[in-house]
């Protein structure tokens, strides 16, 4: 049905206007005023109907010195029939009641010693307009016009729920007042059309104005044309909504249907503002404000974060994030995270699994509850690209390591990248599911990522774990500082990668594991740099070299008990120390016999150990057709160049060389091996 303007208000309001135009307001100074010391302000015009209390405003006007002046307010005009009075006519703000219909012209006059000055103010006067009724169920189309041009008016009121089977639309300007504990549902075979102006925007709030008077609105409809585009919501929240809504809000979204939020402001809420529950859906949201309301302003789903716009603000919510409900990114196109101007961050509730391609902005930041994880899985990857001055953040809420398990890639795509990004407080519990170790970023077996200009910090366990076989496709410039365990760890094929500007701070264990791995490149010779800072390389596991492998100047190498190195197969080792910077290989506990020592298995002029320190070998027999313990060994066939070093505190030989070996040494230093310098 239409619910047709009156159109004697119309006129009226032609009138109004006209007579407005005719007598004018403002500057209307009279009297001896020197110099335009004195400029009386009357205020801006009002619309108000019958009855309602007005209150004038004088406090704009000035003396030029800053002198005090007097106030004097007068009626100059009003409709006839009418006796309304001033209250105060000597003060910056009186009131009166208008009791009739029409315009009201007051003036005010200001005065001191230097002269007077007089300006005039319009109070146009309308009928009380009762709002109308629409509470009750509605199967045919229901059209809701501004019935009322006092914008500060209701137009309607719902004593009772608002049930919507069919279109409601709502026309600009519009204000609607819900009683107590009252909803606006829209059915499933409804749809809601609030479409006003920024000159004219629908209001819907309680008939009283109290956080959680009303119950909210509650979209149940999955029709596209579902729209609010300048409307405001207040109030609402009175409980928990139900019917499929578990949460007390201003508005709400059920999980299938869809919604168009723009240039709305939605507040006072007693708990949400805004509320979309896991797989409803936003078809568009922009330049929204959400202000005041009681609890979190607004929660999503990771598939309706695409939606997110910089221009959405956030003031004086009771929670000041916007949540980010437990769900999984599948929209088979790349989804972007942007982040707010007013730098509000994203607090997840539940596990966010990325199953389809994932654009993550500078300045987002997404703060992680309790044990909760950010799997990449599937056909999913993540691009996280933030600035140096502006990051992209993940973080445990609570602030402290452990609080959230972290990030982990379960993908092999290429584009995994994490650029200027900050990544803390992971490491709650082992993420399983192929990946057994705390971390705050971790790489499984077979996937990959890119790591550069990152900071990973406060992690419980490591700072990042590449589990053997998963890939660096790039690293550079990254930060580990304050993990409780291993700054980082991954296998040999992947520590080429490093680079010497990483660094390494405070970490319970401050090195760069090597995993038990056998590094094969074919024909490509790689090269492993020295960590900053003299960060060493911990091998936690035997390491088996079967292709080039230079070592920098500086490089320090800390072996865990047992453990060996070989160079086998088609490998090579050439270690390339200097006179004032050598390469070290200790034990990591710093005692004779805490590992096993280098073995060469290869007869490649290549192998070289030039200016090294190599010390606390001997552990065992090495085998593998070397049965002896020493720092250094050479197999029967095999040849080997050691020059400028200084082998020393083995359990064994220093060098024990296998005959039938070819041994080239000169220039070294031994001391303490228990079984002698050479054999």
């Amino acid at each position: 049905m239409k619910l047709s303007k009156n159109n004697f208000f119309n006129v009226l309001g032609g009138l109004l206007l006209a007579a407005t135009l005719l007598v004018g307001c403002g500057d209307d100074d009279s009297g001896p005023t020197p110099s335009g010391a004195l400029n009386a302000n009357a205020g801006p015009d009002q619309l108000v109907s019958v009855g309602d209390a007005v209150v004038l405003d004088g406090s704009g006007s000035t003396d030029i010195d800053g002198d005090p002046f007097t106030f004097q307010w007068q009626i100059i005009s009003s409709p006839a029939g009418s006796t309304a009075a001033l209250s105060n006519p000597t003060s910056p703000a009186p009131g009166f009641t208008p009791d009739v219909v029409g315009p009201y012209t007051i003036e005010l006059t200001i005065a001191n010693e230097k002269g007077n000055s007089a300006d005039e103010v319009t109070i146009s006067v309308e009928e009380a307009i009762a709002p109308e009724e629409i509470g009750g169920t509605h199967n045919t189309a229901l059209t809701l016009v501004n019935r009322v041009s006092n914008p500060r008016k209701p137009d309607y009121i719902a004593s009772t729920n608002v049930n919507m089977g069919a279109d409601l639309i709502i026309e600009p300007g519009v204000k609607i007042v819900f009683g107590s504990n009252v909803a606006l549902n829209i059915g499933s075979s409804g749809a809601i059309l609030a479409e006003g102006t920024a000159s004219e925007p629908i209001v819907m709030t309680g008939t009283t104005e109290s956080n959680g008077f009303w119950k909210g609105v509650g979209v149940f409809s999955s029709d596209v044309r579902n729209v609010m585009d300048f409307v405001e919501v207040y109030y609402g929240g009175s409980t928990e909504y139900g019917v499929g809504l578990y949460a007390s809000f201003n508005v709400g979204v059920e999980n299938g249907d869809k919604l168009k939020v723009t240039n709305c402001t939605i507040g006072q809420s007693s708990e949400y503002g805004l509320f979309v529950e896991n797989g409803g859906e936003l078809t568009g949201f922009a330049n929204n404000t959400f202000e005041n309301n009681g609890g979190i302003p607004l929660a999503i789903d990771a598939n309706n974060m695409t939606q997110m716009d910089a221009n959405s603000s956030f003031t004086g919510n009771g929670t000041q994030y916007v949540e980010l409900l437990g769900s999984t990114l599948s929209l088979g196109t790349e989804s972007v995270w942007r982040a707010f101007a007013d730098g509000t961050p994203y607090w997840a509730t539940g596990n966010i699994r990325v199953e389809s391609g994932l654009k993550v902005n500078e300045g987002v930041v997404v703060e992680f509850g309790s044990d909760l994880a950010m799997p990449i899985i599937g056909t999913g990857y993540i691009i996280a690209k933030g600035t140096a001055s502006n990051r992209v953040k993940f973080l445990g809420k609570a602030g402290v390591a452990g609080s959230w398990r972290g990030v982990q890639i379960f993908t092999n795509d290429t584009k995994n990248e994490f650029d200027y990004v900050e990544i803390a407080h992971g490491g709650s519990n082992v993420p399983s599911a192929g990946l057994y170790e705390l971390a705050n970023l971790s790489i499984e077996n077979g996937d990959r990522a890119k790591v550069t200009n990152t900071i990973i910090r406060d992690g419980n366990g490591y700072g990042l774990y590449v589990e053997n076989g998963g890939a660096l496709e790039a690293f550079a410039n990254n930060e580990f500082k304050n993990n409780s365990g291993v700054a980082m760890a991954l296998d040999a094929n992947q520590v080429h990668q490093l680079d010497g500007a990483t660094t390494f701070t405070n970490n319970g264990d401050n090195s760069v594991e090597v995993l038990s791995s056998t590094m094969e490149h074919g024909a490509t010779e790689v090269t492993w740099v020295a960590l900053s800072n003299q960060t060493p390389y911990f091998l936690s596991g035997n390491v088996d070299i079967e292709s080039g492998l230079v070592v920098n100047a500086g490089a320090n190498f800390e072996a865990g008990t047992d453990v060996r190195i070989t160079v086998s197969g088609d490998g090579y080792l050439s270690v390339e120390g200097a006179a004032a910077n050598k390469v070290n290989f200790s034990g990591k506990t710093k005692a004779s016999g805490a590992w096993r020592g280098i073995g060469f298995f290869t007869n490649d002029v290549r192998n070289l150990i030039n200016h090294a320190v190599i010390r606390h070998g001997g552990s065992a027999d090495l085998g593998i057709g070397l049965y002896a313990r020493f720092n250094v060994g050479v197999e029967n066939g095999d040849q080997l160049t050691v020059t400028n070093s200084t082998i020393s505190d083995s359990a064994g030989y220093g060098i024990f060389a296998e005959t039938g070996s070819t041994l080239t040494a000169s220039g070294n230093t031994f001391s303490n091996n228990t079984s002698g310098n050479t054999n």
